[in-house]
């Protein structure tokens, strides 16, 4: 198993493989000055040197290093940002001799290898405001400037314990002067990794999967004595010299103020495109990218079009949607990181911006229909970005663009796979560039598995022959013509009749199920609920505000065409009427505004729509898709991607399909008539039914017996804890239990399950649920585990409540430490006296890991009394009464936090506490009787602290290398003095001398 230590040195060499020069914590701080400090100064300095070409005065360098190393008084995202922009563009500053100013530059992004790569282990950071210190494992420079923090844990541990630490440390009061600089943040264990920037919640790390085989193969040949892991080839593919200085310069940004990195999807098509574009001629530039829906692609192409514009100059680009509500959002997100984007109104407002200076336009395909008898564009360098390419790219539509734009690279994107005969147009049009599939989207994090669920709402007239017997009576004295007419009218009415009795059907099925999916979520989910006409989404409406407590709202356009006959017209007209009148906004389109806001928001549970919405909505509260309308093809898999967006706390979206558009989900989805045009392999993991979710209860649970298949006595508790032997065992039987008990509970959100498991299953599964809870919570409790309270603990709390055990819920609590007034009470729940016992002696080596460094001559005694304990228990030399009797007493000192009970009256605080004790044992061997050693310990401990009252004194001591040499000085000079005086030897005085130093930096 590999410990941190050994984690650590595997990536320092790799980092030095790849260029890095290695700082040890020692020479970082010479070159920092204090532990407050992060830059290395004087390495900056010297490279704003060279890479100015020395025409910067000595001053005026000094004043760009203080302006870059900016005060926080602005929070760490804007002062992250505005050093961000320091480091990206040029900065004008005075030059001698010289009227004008010039662009001063801290990277060289061009030539990599004029920059300077440093790594350093161990890098010591004074929290904001506090005596306390964190240690980020690595940091990586580039010319002096921390730009990449990297935290490791051992193999068996998980990284989000490592990213969890990567935000505690971003906090206020914490090392945010360290993290303003931070581009990059990279946590891994020895089997894992995942990456982010500054602020990137834990939910949206993502892990790199390296599509350059050059940079594959050069690992291999590089770490040759050992297995190449995930981490090696995450920190080759982020840290490679080129490839860092490429990330930083074009694939981080700010997007509406949040600071974002690219997924390795963005890049590969981006870095592929611009390929394609400078080393192709003609159609050959032309291509497809295909990024599922909720991978990003909309940011792919910001990231493309700020390089089109970087590379070829006077390029325009076109950004082409085919839907007004779409080019409106793709114009919000361009400008929100900062891109300045044109919108043409019409076709003439197009072919004037095209003609102007406007670089970045967009605008609906439509437009250029009305081109055609202008004169064409000829310019190379106008590239067309086509939004979901599949409905714009052939046709009359595309003939009009290319009519208007001949020479133009048309790079189309899609969320959905294309349909085999689209396939084959888009090779003509210049193929794929590159694809990221819902499978690979699924496997990376970036989306959210979708459960599907297929509900059938049967309509029947309940009596058949009393109403034809009623219709005979009432159309007696009626002619045959007559009562044809009549009869088929009535048809009519008993088909309206038959179908709003459906919809209230449905409307009472979705209040239970909403309630069920959403209501215990740790978010506020949400839900939409496609519609099939502007006349039903206004009777559900309506339906669901008469019979529920749901928060309700509804969406519809004018452009929706559906039938309008008996009077639906001025039906929908007059709610809707009313709808935008109640809600006080100005228009249609402030009120679709304002709704889909309160949606995001949660302050609308439920929001219903026909068509607008259905494409292009981001919401990742929306977590649960009704659906009661015909879909097929792209329009079915892009309303299902409407609930596949991540957020913290969402672990799966929802399908309801009331339409039966895939049955039962019992064959290939290619073969239903709604996505058979596809190709299977292209909508693979588009969504998982209830069998699915059968296949993975029966999975984990198999797994969970296999893992206890030692247990000899299955009725008891501790049996069972006995086989959880440390932290590494526990996080694999934790993850065992959480994948059981997750899919047994989105399985239990599927009104089939009770046909597909018997009663008796279904109990058996509910009571191995409640038992492994408590065997969790148990095992914490011994082991002294941390409580894990992550987001998908809320989910198992709900399970708990919800379906698991109603006579009285099993709560998931925090760990108690030996400090806490319920410590004795939490270990009386445990029976088993050596198990008690171990839960103490447990409980207190986390006391000593924590507070080793404050007082190490007594926790080092502590630590030998445990292992004496451990030993003479293992060889039966005391029973179980004897081993708890210990470790009680264990727990006691601990608490005391001191060798002895009682210490000299003169020795108080914690600083003389611990001096005292260090110098009790390390005079303990000195040839002296005990008393007078008792008093020497008393008294050069005294003597040492009016040394420190000194120190305290000079300026940021802890950091500061004159106070500590002082101090050594002063204490060394004690100790000569003794020995001169008593005829003794005090050995390893330099390692005493240190260590007296650090006991004083650790209780200042």
């Amino acid at each position: 198993m590999h410990t941190e230590k050994i984690l650590q040195n595997h990536c320092i060499e790799l980092f030095k493989k790849l260029g890095f020069k290695f700082l040890s914590s020692k020479e970082a701080l010479s070159l920092r000055k204090n532990n407050h400090n992060v830059l290395l100064k004087d390495i900056l300095k010297e490279k704003l040197k060279t890479l100015n070409d020395n025409k910067f005065a000595p001053e005026t360098l000094e004043r760009a290093i203080k302006d870059l190393d900016k005060p926080l008084d602005k929070g760490l995202n804007e002062t992250n940002k505005s050093i961000t922009e320091y480091l990206l563009y040029p900065q004008s500053y005075p030059v001698e001799g010289k009227k004008k100013k010039e662009g001063l530059t801290y990277i060289d992004f061009e030539h990599p290898c004029n920059n300077d790569f440093h790594i350093s282990a161990e890098f010591k950071v004074a929290c904001h405001g506090s005596d306390k210190t964190r240690r980020p494992d690595l940091v990586a420079f580039v010319n002096g400037i921390p730009l990449a923090v990297i935290e490791l844990k051992k193999w068996g541990v998980d990284y989000d314990e490592a990213i969890e630490q990567i935000l505690k440390e971003q906090k206020n009061g914490e090392i945010q002067n360290l993290y303003k600089f931070i581009q990059i943040t990279l946590a891994g264990n020895g089997i894992e990794a995942k990456y982010g920037t500054t602020g990137t919640p834990s939910k949206f790390y993502n892990v790199w999967e390296e599509e350059d085989e050059k940079l594959k193969q050069w690992l291999e040949t590089h770490i040759t004595d050992r297995d190449i892991s995930k981490l090696d080839e995450t920190i080759a593919a982020l840290f490679s010299k080129e490839r860092f200085l490429k990330l930083l310069k074009h694939y981080i940004f700010f997007d509406k103020g949040v600071k974002k990195i690219c997924r390795y999807p963005q890049f590969f098509a981006t870095e592929k495109t611009l390929q394609r574009v400078e080393t192709m001629q003609g159609d050959k530039r032309n291509g497809l990218i295909w990024h599922t829906q909720g991978s990003g692609k909309s940011l792919t192409m910001i990231m493309l079009t700020r390089l089109l514009k970087k590379r070829f100059e006077k390029s325009k680009i076109i950004v082409v949607t085919d839907r007004i509500d779409l080019d409106k959002q793709l114009s919000e997100t361009f400008r929100g990181v900062a891109i300045d984007i044109k919108h043409a109104k019409n076709g003439k407002d197009l072919f004037k911006k095209l003609q102007s200076g406007a670089s970045v336009i967009t605008t609906l395909v439509h437009k250029f229909e009305k081109l055609d008898s202008r004169e064409p564009l000829l310019d190379k360098n106008i590239f067309v970005l086509i939004d979901e390419s599949h409905r714009t790219q052939w046709g009359g539509l595309h003939e009009a663009m290319r009519a208007v734009l001949p020479n133009a690279c048309y790079i189309a994107f899609t969320g959905t796979p294309l349909t085999k005969a689209e396939k084959n147009s888009f090779v003509k049009f210049g193929g794929e560039i590159h694809r990221y599939t819902i499978n690979q989207a699924l496997r990376d994090g970036a989306i959210v598995p979708l459960d599907y669920e297929g509900r059938f709402i049967p309509q029947e007239i309940e009596d058949k022959e009393g109403m034809e017997s009623e219709f005979e009576r009432m159309t007696k004295n009626l002619s045959l013509e007559a009562k044809e007419e009549l009869k088929h009218k009535w048809s009519r009415f008993s088909k309206i009749a038959s179908s709003e009795k459906r919809l209230e059907c449905i409307v009472k099925d979705i209040d239970v199920d909403f309630k069920k999916k959403c209501g215990d979520a740790s978010f506020k989910a949400g839900a939409m609920f496609a519609t099939n006409s502007k006349y039903e989404a206004t009777k559900y409406y309506e339906l669901f505000k008469k019979n529920t407590a749901l928060k309700v709202a509804y969406v519809i356009s004018s452009n929706e065409q559906e039938e309008l006959e008996g009077g639906h017209k001025q039906y929908i007209a007059q709610i809707w009427k009313e709808i935008i009148s109640n809600s006080q906004c100005v228009s249609d389109e402030a009120y679709i505004k304002k709704v889909c806001e309160e949606f995001k928001k949660g302050d609308i549970e439920l929001l219903i729509v026909v068509d607008k919405l259905l494409t292009g909505f981001d919401a990742p509260n929306a977590l649960v898709l009704y659906i009661d309308k015909p879909l097929k093809e792209h329009n079915l898999l892009q309303a299902i991607a409407r609930v596949n967006r991540v957020r913290e706390g969402k672990n799966e979206g929802f399908i309801v399909d009331y339409r039966g558009l895939l049955g039962e989900l019992d064959r290939a989805l290619t073969q239903y008539s709604s996505l058979r045009d596809f190709e299977p392999e292209d909508i693979q993991g588009a969504v998982f039914g209830i069998q699915d979710r059968i296949k993975e209860i029966r999975d984990s649970y198999e797994g969970l017996e296999e893992f206890f298949k030692e247990v000899e006595h299955k009725n008891d508790m501790q049996s069972y804890v006995n086989v959880i032997t440390d932290a590494y065992k526990f996080n694999e039987f934790k993850n065992l239990f959480w994948n059981f008990a997750h899919s047994f509970g989105v399985a239990l959100n599927h009104a089939k399950i009770y046909e597909l498991l018997d009663k008796d299953t279904i109990k058996t599964y509910k009571e191995k649920i409640k038992f492994y809870n408590e065997l969790r919570a148990a095992t914490q409790r011994q082991l002294h585990i941390s409580a894990d309270l992550k987001e998908y603990e809320v989910c198992m709390q709900n399970l708990l409540n919800q379906y698991i055990n109603a006579n009285g819920v099993n709560e998931i609590q925090k760990l108690v430490g030996i400090f806490d007034a319920e410590f004795e009470n939490e270990m009386q729940k445990i029976k088993d006296l050596s198990a008690r016992a171990d839960a103490m002696i447990c409980a207190t080596n986390a006391v000593i890991r924590e507070k080793q460094e404050s007082n190490p001559a007594f926790y080092e005694t502590l630590t030998q009394e445990i292992l004496k304990i451990i030993e003479e228990y293992k060889k039966g030399r005391i029973n179980a009464e004897e081993k708890l009797k210990r470790a009680a007493n264990i727990v006691q000192k601990s608490r005391q936090g001191s060798l002895q009970k009682s210490y000299p009256a003169s020795i108080e605080g914690k600083r003389l506490i611990a001096l005292y004790d260090c110098l009790k044992t390390h005079f303990s061997a000195l040839s002296l009787k005990e008393d007078l050693k008792e008093n020497l310990v008393e008294s050069v401990a005294l003597e040492i602290e009016k040394i420190y009252k000194e120190i305290i004194a000079i300026p940021d001591w802890p950091s500061s290398s004159e106070a500590k040499d002082k101090l050594k000085f002063k204490v060394k000079k004690a100790f000569f003095n003794l020995e001169d005086e008593y005829q003794v030897t005090i050995k390893n005085k330099d390692a005493l001398c240190q260590k007296i130093w650090e006991l004083g930096v650790k209780n200042r």
